[in-house]
């Protein structure tokens, strides 16, 4: 083959591939940021925890009681739950319990404890499972494979 046909050839490719990935940046960029509600034992806390969240983007409203929790749960569209480690077993079973009941459709999760939790640990935790909320969704949008 003639060196300029490989040029015209590969430049082709490239832009099917630029195409291509537009085509999925595209797709991708429908896919909003989740609204997460965070529910821990102390407000301030929480308030840094959704500072350092947004520097991730991240859509994160806070909760540390059960008036908090409905509130939040009613007046917007809470995509996920997550709750943190450092409240007692008692007010996490008494929350988990709670926010069933109101909304059992949306994804809850709690933070394991361990020896070296820290609030801080939210952070991460949080972070996946925003993107697991996305890629699920991004998932179920496709079409099933024949």
């Amino acid at each position: 083959m003639k060196k300029h046909m490989k040029k015209h050839i590969t430049l082709g490719l490239l832009i099917l591939m630029v195409f291509n990935t537009k085509a999925q940046t595209n797709k991708i960029d429908i896919v909003m940021e989740p609204k997460i509600l965070l529910i821990g034992r102390s407000l301030d806390v929480m308030e840094i925890l959704k500072n350092e969240l947004a520097k991730f983007d991240r859509n994160i409203v806070c909760a540390n009681s059960t008036e908090l929790i409905e509130k939040n749960l009613n007046n917007g569209d809470i995509d996920l739950i997550v709750i943190g480690a450092g409240l007692p077993d008692e007010t996490r079973d008494e929350m988990e319990n709670f926010i069933k009941e109101l909304q059992p459709q949306v994804p809850l999760y709690m933070i394991e404890r361990t020896p070296d939790g820290n609030p801080a640990k939210m952070i991460d935790f949080t972070n996946e499972k925003a993107v697991l909320w996305k890629v699920e969704k991004i998932i179920s949008q496709m079409p099933a494979k024949k």
